[in-house]
């Protein structure tokens, strides 16, 4: 087994809800391609529309190192379950399907504040017969720390971005960009809000810039001001003739309140 841990600058609700993706486990792993999701109702693995009740069971295809000196890999296929979530955190589990290589993988966020999480990663590795040294030409724990150090935390450092802005600790999703003429921006501002539950609408047109806050469909506050600290009257954005480019943030109720407690 190895073990690692990292800080990142988010709040633990925002960690949970990757950590409980398994097509982002999998990908972040490196080893893991999903090809295939088991369906309940018809026990087999299966895509698309012939998706009907999907369980926490993935047909997948594990990318193994055949060699330490070239970069060549061998597919091999297998099994990959979870997540399963319990007091001692978020766990996957996998396997080939001739059952020489099986693993776990152990993911608990810790909340160090109000945007800060320490992630622990947990990686077991055993291998029933010589595959080691055939594939990977490593020991199990060199494979366990490949893994957590090459990838999951190289992610955590370098790949995870969450956007805390002046102490806000609101979490914050970005669910649609454009760029545009400002009278085309206030056109999207204006479709926008009537779909928008709780959200924050960014505008920024050069020396002015606006937040706009969205709140059951109805903007409740705009506050925009030029790059000298003037205030704007939103209102009067309509006026100008510019560039300028639009962000949507949607804030989840029930993620902000996880995160105040810090659950």
């Amino acid at each position: 087994m190895y073990r690692a841990d990292v800080v990142v600058k988010a709040p633990v609700s925002v960690v949970r809800k990757l950590a409980v993706d398994p097509f982002i486990v999998a990908g972040v792993s490196g080893h893991i391609s999903i090809i295939g999701i088991k369906d309940k109702e018809k026990n087999e693995y299966v895509l698309g529309d012939e998706l009907a009740k999907p369980e926490n069971e993935f047909a997948v295809v594990y990318l193994l190192r055949t060699s330490m000196s070239e970069r060549n890999y061998k597919p091999v296929l297998g099994i990959f379950k979870g997540p399963e979530i319990s007091i001692e955190g978020i766990k996957y589990y996998g396997y080939t399907n001739d059952h020489k290589l099986e693993f776990e993988i152990g993911i608990l966020p810790r909340s160090l504040g109000e945007n800060l999480t320490r992630i622990f990663f947990t990686v077991k590795v055993k291998y029933n017969d010589s595959l080691l040294d055939k594939l990977l030409g490593r020991t199990d724990a060199d494979f366990a720390k490949h893994v957590v150090d090459d990838h999951f935390i190289t992610y955590a450092k370098h790949y995870f971005n969450f956007n805390v802005e002046n102490g806000n600790s609101l979490p914050k999703f970005l669910v649609f960009s454009y760029s545009g003429n400002i009278k085309l921006i206030l056109k999207k501002v204006n479709e926008i809000v009537s779909q928008l539950d709780l959200g924050v609408i960014k505008i920024d047109v050069g020396k002015v810039k606006c937040s706009v806050i969205v709140k059951e469909k109805e903007i409740k506050e705009a506050v925009c001001k030029s790059s000298e600290g003037e205030e704007i009257d939103f209102n009067q954005l309509s006026n100008l003739n510019v560039e300028g480019k639009l962000e949507v943030y949607r804030i989840n109720i029930g993620e902000l309140v996880e995160n105040l407690v810090h659950f």
